[in-house]
């Protein structure tokens, strides 16, 4: 699978828990962490 690096580099560390198919619209609404990550849009 090709990643977009630029906008998926956090996802190992933050998002190891949510699935592949929900990270795109979890990556637009996460807030509680020490990343706010909102360039998620296709």
């Amino acid at each position: 699978m090709v990643r977009q690096q630029h906008a998926y580099q956090v996802d190992d560390h933050l998002m190891l828990c949510i699935p592949a198919k929900d990270r795109k619209n979890k990556y637009r609404n996460i807030a509680n962490g020490p990343f706010t990550i909102v360039t998620v849009q296709e």
